[in-house]
């Protein structure tokens, strides 16, 4: 998990190369950095999933609640069907 905090981006080519070897997914937290770039890609759609959350101190916010980015169609439809599942219902 990587957090890019008040508008500055981590070094991503080096976090990528590190990940990449090793099979890790990377998970980016950019709520703070929201609108940055990292050589032309956007924070937040360079690691597997992008994270921005939107509390009240957040550059968008909504008082609560969040939203999470990707391009796996299979991470999206997982965090479809278990948004608002609560403890174990999901797996129902």
């Amino acid at each position: 998990l990587i957090s890019h905090m008040r508008g500055h981006t981590s070094d991503m080519d080096a976090i990528m190369a590190l990940a990449d070897a090793r099979g890790i997914p990377v998970i980016e937290d950019a709520a703070h950095s929201l609108g940055t770039v990292w050589k032309g890609r956007k924070i937040g759609t360079i690691g597997r999933i992008g994270c921005f959350s939107f509390q009240s101190y957040k550059l968008v916010n909504a008082g609560e609640g969040g939203i999470l980015i990707t391009d796996d169609a299979d991470l999206a439809a997982r965090a479809i069907i278990m948004s608002g599942a609560y403890e174990h219902a999901w797996k129902k």
